[in-house]
């Protein structure tokens, strides 16, 4: 009883609690895990070292996936790109060494894959995106996740489609073809062009499909969620597209995708101040994404406010491979355009 006294103050928190637990046995994977979750956005490089003392630390496959996924998130909503493949990676590994026979072993597997998939995709790494996405259509091909992720692999073809239909039709331009200048001079407004070209692809009519499926099956989901306000963004439906990305941003705040593309919307139809607040939502729940600063960067230069954006956009391009990763996470927005922001502006 007298120890329980002394002690008493320790646990007036969860913090303090497991904190405790960790003085009296450092290895406790378990305390580890619950006191990093208690300090990821007051104190995320402080929760970090916790997560990797759990990982180290962890006896049981459960607690080394968990350590593993949560390291790989975090990794990812900071911008550190090659700690996010390197952790999502593992993730892999050990959910495949789960216990088939366990209940929520197979739901485990899937998002370890899908995760994985999706983090590769972010970063532009197509080949290893669909690797991963097969794997995880191996464990369940009709989860509406996996739908709406491969909704997002068709977008991409979809682009390449279009890519080489512009460049099909430019070279027959330049040729001085019959019609085709006569068609060209028809199509002025090309943004309505392109919206056409892209809902007559086979690519986009199966992409809506599956989505349809997805959010009919799931629909407070983040992926689908997600994946739905790409496709409505890339048809022009803005404000279709920014309820999808409210609805995702409340299925998960603490995912950096829909504040990026939130961003993205914004500076794409020219509201600078949405796309600054759209940061600020962001950088409120401490995500420390280089390409977030970076958006906020270019909001504020486009509202003029020079010398607030030129803080910003520096420590945003501090490190050469964060900026070809913010390169690779714009959705919408032409982001190369904000590198060259960075280097014009000159605050006397």
């Amino acid at each position: 009883v007298p120890w329980t006294r002394a002690r008493q103050g320790a646990f007036e928190n969860s913090r303090a609690l497991w904190m405790a637990s960790l003085e009296v046995d450092p290895a406790n994977a378990v305390a580890a895990m619950n006191a990093a979750n208690t300090l990821v956005t007051s104190a995320p490089d402080r929760a970090t070292e916790l997560i990797e003392q759990a990982w180290s630390a962890a006896r049981y496959t459960e607690h080394r996936l968990r350590a593993a996924g949560s390291l790989r998130d975090m990794a990812f909503r900071d911008g550190r790109a090659e700690a996010a493949t390197t952790w999502a990676g593992r993730a892999c590994e050990v959910a495949d060494q789960l216990d088939p026979s366990k209940s929520g072993a197979r739901v485990a597997q899937l998002t370890a894959w899908l995760r994985a998939a999706s983090i590769a995709h972010s970063l532009g790494q197509t080949k290893a995106a669909r690797l991963r996405f097969a794997r995880a259509q191996t464990i369940a091909p009709e989860h509406p996740v996996v739908l709406a992720f491969e909704s997002q692999l068709l977008f991409v073809e979809a682009r390449q489609a279009l890519v080489q239909q512009v460049g099909e039709q430019a070279e027959r331009l330049a040729k001085g073809e019959p019609g085709e200048l006569a068609r060209s001079e028809l199509e002025l407004d090309a943004d309505a062009d392109m919206v056409r070209r892209l809902g007559e692809l086979p690519q986009t009519k199966r992409a809506l499909g599956l989505l349809d499926t997805a959010l009919e099956q799931a629909p407070r989901d983040f992926e689908v969620n997600l994946a739905k306000a790409r496709w409505e963004i890339a048809r022009r439906n803005f404000t279709s597209g920014l309820k999808y990305l409210i609805k995702a941003r409340r299925a998960n705040p603490m995912r950096v995708e829909t504040y990026l593309d939130e961003c993205d919307l914004y500076l794409a139809t020219g509201d600078a101040a949405g796309a600054e607040r759209a940061a600020q939502h962001g950088m409120a729940r401490r995500l420390r994404d280089p390409a977030l600063l970076l958006r906020y960067g270019q909001a504020l230069t486009r509202r003029g406010r020079l010398k607030e954006a030129q803080s910003h956009l520096e420590q945003a391009l501090k490190v050469p491979l964060q900026i070809l990763f913010i390169l690779f996470r714009g959705h919408s927005a032409d982001t190369s355009s904000t590198v060259l922001t960075c280097a014009s502006i000159r605050i006397p």
